[in-house]
């Protein structure tokens, strides 16, 4: 996660690495975000939107970047990233933990 701390109003990005086990040809990206119990972030995206689709198996790096609101309440956050390929099988998960 950079920066580390997170800083209100700048961009905050989490990037993922790991290894794709077969080539991606569509899916989807989804990223939530709680704020205690509230969710404050909620989307999916395609992953082709996000990157130059196919996305052949092997290393495999991406950057999630999302705007920290000024006035966003200080406190603590949690998040998930969650990856499907074309198919709607999970290939990526991840969950962070950040304080403002």
């Amino acid at each position: 996660i950079t920066p580390d701390p997170p800083v209100k109003g700048q961009n905050l990005s989490v990037e993922l690495d790991g290894t794709l086990s077969t080539t991606i040809t569509g899916g989807n990206l989804s990223v939530s975000v709680k704020y205690g119990f509230i969710t404050v972030i909620d989307k999916t995206m395609p992953v082709c939107s996000e990157e130059k689709c196919p996305v052949n198996a092997g290393p495999y790096t991406n950057k999630i970047t999302e705007l920290l609101p000024s006035d966003a309440p200080s406190g603590k956050y949690t998040g998930k990233i969650t990856g499907t390929d074309q198919s709607g099988k999970e290939i990526a998960c991840a969950t962070f933990t950040v304080s403002l």
